[in-house]
């Protein structure tokens, strides 16, 4: 018997991850939302409701996210792409 695919892979998570941290859900119009609201609604607004409804797989997303919140260039536009290293 063959499982389930899995829903992401490693780099489906940093996509993810970057996509947030880039999204209008970091602005300070949400600074009243959880971490997880706001998670849960980029997710749903993304077609990615069985990502949202699995709590493992979305607190997988919200520790890369956290993990990346403090390497994010305070201007986004510094980046080129999606790498998660800043250029200088």
């Amino acid at each position: 018997m063959r499982g389930d695919p899995p829903l992401l892979t490693d780099s489906d998570v940093d996509g993810l991850a970057w996509e947030f941290l880039r999204s209008r859900y970091v602005d300070t119009i949400y600074a009243g939302w959880s971490p997880d609201r706001r998670l849960d609604t980029f997710l749903r607004r993304r077609g990615l409701g069985r990502v949202a409804d699995d709590g493992d797989l979305s607190n997988i997303v919200l520790d890369r996210i956290m993990r990346y919140v403090g390497i994010v260039p305070r201007e986004l536009s510094d980046m080129t792409d999606e790498s998660p290293v800043p250029i200088h």
